[in-house]
């Protein structure tokens, strides 16, 4: 996809060439655009200048502009509109008219908003008119009818936030797994870090400057500028599970056998992988041991002393040059660590990850 945005009211000119397939996440804090970005792609908002490509075909430039309705997309926006007179039935049925091409893939249309229905846990209130649903079951309705049309481009504006922990990991998962099946490109707007970095292949970042700037690129690339601005001492990956031992997973992290626990993680599968500074500590030289059930041990070079927020912490060179800063006690600093040389840093198993 090919954008181009004049400088305007809210940012500096924006000029991207994103992927389109995947999840694009779109973090920022509140009133940077991200709203207002979504609302350019669908073409409820016309900005002067700009240009938009995706998928080879022209949806604005110079003088030409293609309205929302011949644009194949599906938008939730953040009070999940959906047809307040229609029931739930007729929210999907209409959202299979509307894109006739869904029905490829299914002779019966029926068939399709059941299984769409059971999908998003709607099968109760097919009956019902949104005005008896819950603000979660409304949000799940207005996630079905974007999904059940097969769009290629998918505009999801805070889509879960009125979903508890478990449903919203839930429901991600199964965006993912349509959008993969589906191949289309979705643009994920969040204020959650943890669903950013959950979500994402790609990163946009909307950063309150005067005006707006924009950082965008793939997110392993994207997330140490994220985490160095964020203040968030954490390192994140994204990898895959070489080896499954009960509840844990071995990752080709450091240069050696990493592990985690991630009781759902499966061999072979994409497995996302954050560690906190907190998480690390330092040892002896390397002759002090390996990894036990409960921490990994990892061959690192020390290479300095760095201050944040008046604590001290420690820089690490590993075999991949991955910088690692574990926090350091005071009788950690007594070790007086000897620069360039080797030491084990100990890592515990317990660290966040996404499945």
């Amino acid at each position: 996809m090919k954008i181009f945005i004049p400088q305007n009211s809210f940012s500096k000119p924006l000029q991207m060439d994103l992927p389109e397939k995947g999840v694009v996440g779109i973090f920022g804090e509140t009133g940077v655009g991200k709203t207002t970005f979504l609302k350019f792609l669908t073409g409820l908002l016309k900005m002067e200048g700009a240009e938009l490509i995706f998928q080879n075909q022209i949806w604005q430039r110079k003088n030409f502009f293609l309205p929302p309705w011949k644009r194949s997309l599906g938008y939730v926006s953040q009070d999940s509109q959906v047809f307040s007179q229609k029931t739930g039935q007729e929210n999907l049925q209409f959202a299979l008219r509307y894109r006739s091409s869904a029905l490829k893939n299914s002779s019966n249309p029926l068939e399709k908003i059941v299984e769409s229905a059971k999908d998003f846990r709607l099968e109760s209130f097919l009956h019902l008119k949104p005005e008896k649903f819950s603000g979660g079951q409304r949000q799940r309705l207005a996630l079905a009818q974007a999904l059940i049309a097969e769009p290629k481009l998918i505009l999801l504006d805070e889509p879960m936030s009125a979903q508890d922990i478990a449903e919203k990991e839930r429901l991600s998962k199964l965006c993912k797994e349509k959008n993969q099946k589906m191949q289309s490109l979705i643009f994920y707007v969040t204020h959650s870090l943890d669903e950013f970095l959950q979500m994402a292949d790609h990163g946009l970042w909307f950063v309150k400057n005067n005006p707006i700037d924009c950082f965008s690129g793939p997110l392993p690339a994207l997330w140490p500028k994220m985490a160095q601005q964020l203040g968030v001492l954490a390192q994140f990956f994204i990898t895959q599970v070489q080896q499954i031992q009960g509840s844990q997973a071995k990752v080709p992290l450091f240069g050696d056998d990493f592990w985690v626990y991630a009781p759902n993680a499966k061999v072979g599968k994409e497995i996302r992988v954050f560690i906190e500074a907190k998480k690390w500590w330092v040892g002896e030289k390397f002759f002090e041991g390996g990894s036990s059930g409960y921490f990994n041990a990892v061959k690192a070079e020390f290479t300095g002393w760095q201050r944040f927020k008046n604590e001290l912490f420690s820089r690490w060179k590993a075999k991949e040059n991955l910088w690692l800063i574990p926090m350091l006690e005071k009788k950690e600093q007594e070790k007086k660590l000897t620069l360039g040389e080797g030491y084990f840093c100990y890592c515990s198993k317990q660290v966040k990850v996404f499945v």
